[in-house]
């Protein structure tokens, strides 16, 4: 059964599981998107400072042992950046990473590409 007010986007019965911690400021970044974009997540508190984040259950998601990790229907992804423009993704209609290819780019900052560079020095000569 689809929900009406997530445009057929997501069903019941699909749940995406956010592993993270309330004091990590990446993690909050996820959750303030997803709850923008009205996605419900499952929310399963990892804190690394016990320890919790590398277990080998843990690792086997996020070799990287940090929070956030996403992880929806044995599909797995880890950090911020890349989690939020998955999200983002699921609801095109909000154009929340640009509407071009060009403006797309510009949005993953001092690690974009060359018409990142490009976009930026138009802009200004500043450095990231």
């Amino acid at each position: 059964m689809v929900s009406p007010h997530l445009s057929g986007v997501w069903s019941l019965s699909m749940t995406i599981t956010l592993y993270d911690i309330h004091l990590s400021p990446h993690a909050r970044k996820v959750r303030l998107l997803a709850a923008e974009l009205n996605i419900p997540l499952n929310k399963v508190t990892r804190d690394p400072r016990t320890g919790e984040t590398r277990t080998p259950e843990y690792l086997a998601k996020n070799p990287n042992g940090r929070v956030p990790t996403l992880e929806e229907d044995g599909f797995v992804l880890w950090e911020s950046p890349a989690i939020l423009k998955y999200l983002a993704a699921k609801h095109p209609d909000r154009a929340l990473c640009g509407g071009e290819r060009l403006r797309r780019s510009s949005t993953n900052g001092c690690a974009g590409g060359s018409a990142d560079r490009k976009l930026r020095s138009r802009r200004s000569p500043g450095r990231c």
